[in-house]
């Protein structure tokens, strides 16, 4: 007799607590950035992992860069001559992006990243043939970028790095975010909140 009325009281505990959940939106409601449901991954930090195109990727760490600080000047190796000069009112800007393929397949990772601030203006990151640079790639099954075999995996940011000229006065106009275009659907877009 004990047991039938306990199991009746969770019983009725259990459809209390669900018709409260319902009544206060217990489902996951879809996010009015204006976008369709399911394009855009949005990430408010960098800790946050973004799902794209079957990729996980993570911001490792964001921040301004100063080739003229030793621990810096291995990142600004092997740009194009081109790049080397820093416009007066900008600053050098790294993003370090850990990517990983949970799945068995292999599958190919972005080739297409910005920074756009609050007014509009975007940024792309320079090309750059540095040991340290991102460079997309098909990630193996199982497998990362950086690839745990190479010097990246074990540098202090743990990432690839993204090189950015920026404009100073963009560092008002924050968040600044880091967009990702995924490589195999045009309008599947992830996003994250850099901390700057």
């Amino acid at each position: 007799m004990r047991r039938l009325m306990l199991r009746r009281c969770a019983a009725l505990l259990l459809a209390v607590t669900s018709l409260g959940l319902a009544a206060c939106g217990g489902e996951a409601e879809s996010s009015d950035s204006g976008e369709a449901a399911g394009v855009s991954e949005v990430a408010e930090s960098e800790s946050e992992y973004l799902d794209l195109g079957g990729l996980k990727y993570q911001v490792q760490m964001s921040r301004q860069l100063n080739p003229r600080d030793p621990a810096d000047a291995d990142y600004f190796r092997n740009l194009a001559a081109s790049d080397t000069e820093l416009p007066k009112g900008e600053i050098w800007f790294g993003v370090f992006m850990r990517v990983e393929n949970e799945s068995d397949d292999p599958l190919p990772s972005a080739e297409r990243f910005s920074i756009d601030d609050t007014r509009g203006n975007e940024f792309e990151p320079l090309e750059s043939d540095n040991v340290f640079a991102y460079r997309p790639e098909t990630v193996a099954g199982k497998g990362y970028i950086p690839n745990p075999e190479r010097l990246q995996a074990y540098a202090g940011t743990q990432g690839s790095l993204l090189l950015f000229k920026i404009p100073t006065a963009s560092l008002d106009n924050r968040p600044l975010e880091l967009r990702i275009e995924s490589p195999t659907d045009a309008e599947a877009i992830a996003r994250v909140d850099l901390d700057v």
